[in-house]
């Protein structure tokens, strides 16, 4: 706090505002420079085009009254402390002050010396500290605004470096495919074994990149849901059936089990698709040859419950509470992360936008199981909406 004070002080009643100076000069803390207006607009024009440290005004003012003068310092942005001097103790009266903006009232009845310096001092102080906190504010929003623009800055980029990765990553794989279905000529048993795994890789980049767009079309709200009535049971099947091959190759038994009866319900049937044979892949991957994954499609208080099980090595529990996050992965026991972190997040996050949830229980050594949660609704036809 200076200990130089320059003060307006705004009051139509000479006695009032000759105990203002005196009061002021006896003031010992401070050097204090008093400016007096009996009329409010001359000090409030004073008040708002000079440096001002604090105002002091009477609430009875004749014409008008402190609260207007308030609200005339307020509105034009003032952020000096604003004392109001008043006739009365009441608390109704006090209370709309501060609400005005007034940072703090003095009831004449109980003016001093003393009182003066003490609201002084606190009225200083507390603008001091609110001009702190916007700094503050100002300071947060401005790093919310960077981190804003950062963040949109790298959607921008997997989007664009995913799109520019699928053209040629695309065409080469079908020219592997060419080169596999025999077009270019006759194969050894060794260059089919290198090729397949060359269109493999392929297709797991291909896999990546997709995660990488429906990432970015979440976060900017593009991820657009097909939804229409289904069977549920057709949507698992599929599923299954498109990962046995992964399984059987993994030397791996992959089996489903569905109720007799239908399970409708309305879903987008490619993503729920999409995230039943992510959570089969990882299941696949972090499972040992010989092991097991157990599909089933099972009815649930208010719903339809999808359960992967399988046999692999399990996922600590401290890190149940994150598996869903994005970017977030576990290493294994060597210190080896695979994936990207964003296959189980985005297998959340649709399943929420279908209304549903996503849930895991697992031990090491002894499997994992993820269940997807999927309300059950019908709709008369197909829809199609943003998420």
């Amino acid at each position: 706090m200076p200990n130089q004070l320059r003060i307006v002080a705004i009051d139509d009643d000479a006695d009032d505002m000759l105990f203002l100076k005196r009061a002021a000069r006896r003031i010992g803390d401070f050097d204090i420079e008093l400016i007096p207006f009996r009329v409010p607009d001359e000090g409030i024009q004073y008040a708002t085009t000079h440096t001002v440290d604090a105002l002091i005004v009477d609430y009875g003012l004749g014409g008008t009254d402190g609260g207007e003068v308030v609200s005339k310092l307020v509105a034009a942005g003032v952020d000096f402390p604003i004392i109001v001097l008043t006739g009365t103790d009441s608390t109704e009266l006090a209370v709309n002050l501060i609400h005005r903006g007034a940072t703090d009232f003095l009831a004449k009845s109980r003016l001093s010396e003393e009182s003066l310096r003490r609201s002084l001092i606190n009225a200083i102080d507390k603008c001091a500290l609110q001009r702190q906190v916007s700094k503050h504010r100002l300071e947060i929003e401005a790093k919310n605004d960077e981190l804003r623009a950062r963040n949109d800055e790298i959607s921008r980029f997997y989007h664009h470096i995913s799109h520019e990765l699928k053209t040629p990553l695309t065409s080469a794989r079908e020219f592997v495919a060419i080169v596999l279905d025999g077009l270019a000529g006759p194969l050894t048993d060794e260059q089919r074994e290198y090729l397949e795994i060359s269109k493999g890789s392929c297709d797991e980049l291909v896999r990546h990149l997709n995660d990488l767009l429906d990432v970015t079309r979440l976060e900017t709200g593009k991820l657009n849901l097909r939804v229409a009535d289904h069977d549920l049971r057709a949507i698992v099947e599929l599923a299954v059936k498109t990962m046995q091959p992964s399984a059987a190759k993994s030397e791996l038994g992959l089996t489903v089990s569905v109720p007799a009866d239908a399970c409708l319900t309305s879903v987008d049937e490619s993503r729920v698709r999409q995230v039943l044979t992510n959570i089969i892949g990882n299941a696949i991957k972090f499972t040992d040859a010989g092991g097991t994954i157990e599909v089933r499609l099972e009815h649930e208080d208010s719903g339809w419950g999808v359960s992967i099980s399988d046999t692999g090595r399990g996922i600590p529990e401290e890190h149940h509470a994150h598996i869903f996050d994005r970017l977030y992965q576990v290493a294994d026991e060597d210190g080896f992360i695979g994936g990207m972190g964003i296959g189980l997040n985005l297998c959340r996050e649709i399943t929420r936008l279908h209304g549903g949830e996503i849930s895991i229980t697992s031990e090491v050594d002894e499997g994992s199981c993820f269940t997807v949660s999927l309300p059950r609704r019908e709709r008369s036809s197909e829809t199609t909406h943003a998420a």
